[in-house]
């Protein structure tokens, strides 16, 4: 039991770090262009993630989209591909999920996920996939303008 709890909170920190190191990339490429340089790995995991908001909070997100509304090519491509699938339902929002409710009781007072009652992780669930859906529209909107 020791074991999968450090794991989780090793993956947990690893995604925080990702997550920190997504921010720095996104405020280089907003304050200094000239010292910006585009990192694939970067990118790949802040456009696979973004739609989590435990991840991405409402401040990191609107980053976010001012960096997608730039975007071009194969990345535009996917992302809008993507977004299309989010808010259209044709992609399992359970693993953004189950991301989101290990992020909240993490940091919600280290509360562990087999604490949560059944009828609370619906109403989490419903409430994330609301905000997973209307960022989808987001990203729609801000790569359409």
């Amino acid at each position: 039991v020791f074991f999968f709890f450090f794991s989780i909170s090793l993956r947990t920190m690893r995604q925080k770090n990702k997550v920190l190191a997504c921010m720095e990339y996104l405020i280089l490429w907003k304050t200094q262009k000239d010292d910006w340089k585009f990192k694939k790995a970067l990118q790949a995991f802040m456009l696979h993630n973004m739609y989590n908001p435990y991840m991405f909070d409402h401040t990191a997100f609107l980053l976010v989209l001012d960096y997608i509304s730039e975007m071009k090519g194969k990345g535009k491509g996917a992302t809008i591909e993507r977004a299309r699938a989010v808010y259209s339902n044709e992609v399992d929002l359970k693993e953004i999920n189950e991301d989101a409710l290990e992020m909240y009781c993490k940091y919600a007072g280290n509360i562990e996920e087999g604490d949560v009652e059944d009828k609370m992780k619906i109403d989490f669930n419903d409430m994330i996939t609301k905000v997973v859906k209307k960022r989808a529209d987001q990203v729609l909107h801000a790569i359409a303008s």
